[in-house]
């Protein structure tokens, strides 16, 4: 399938040699926790530059970055980000719904559950409490 999506997400993981990846569409419900100041774009910009550093100016996209490294610390993974231009970006096209070059490369698609993934992110971005305490386990036990 290749169309244009709205609002697309994409991702590409290599755990133990094998590679998987995902792509789909982030529902109006979510993105409006992140209506304010146009926080979205900001986050999309910089993502990998405010998940380095651990914060930015908008609470919302704090209180997600406060449950991705909390589920690292609690878990001892060493993430590493970095923001590369959208061309350099393997999940880019996946984004856009475009699953060719992982198909012809032999990637395994998985389902993510993003419904209750979002659920948790939405509510992540609506109070630091959660975010700090329940978010980074549930968000666990949705993936393990």
């Amino acid at each position: 399938m290749n169309q244009r999506r709205q609002n697309g997400w994409g991702y590409v993981v290599t755990i133990g040699g094998e590679t998987f990846y995902d792509f789909g569409e982030a529902p109006p419900w979510f993105l409006d926790v992140f209506a304010e100041r146009k926080a979205f774009i900001y986050a999309l910009e910089i993502l990998a530059q405010v998940l380095a550093i651990g914060y930015g100016n908008n609470g919302a996209v704090n209180g997600m970055v406060a449950t991705i490294w909390g589920l690292a610390a609690t878990h001892g993974w060493a993430p590493h980000f970095e923001r590369v231009p959208s061309a350099d970006n393997i999940s880019d096209a996946l984004s856009r719904g475009d699953e060719s070059e992982a198909k012809r490369r032999g990637w395994t698609r998985v389902h993510t559950r993003q419904e209750e993934i979002l659920h948790i992110l939405y509510q992540a971005g609506s109070s630091t409490q959660y975010a700090t305490a329940s978010a980074p386990t549930e968000l666990f036990n949705i993936a393990f």
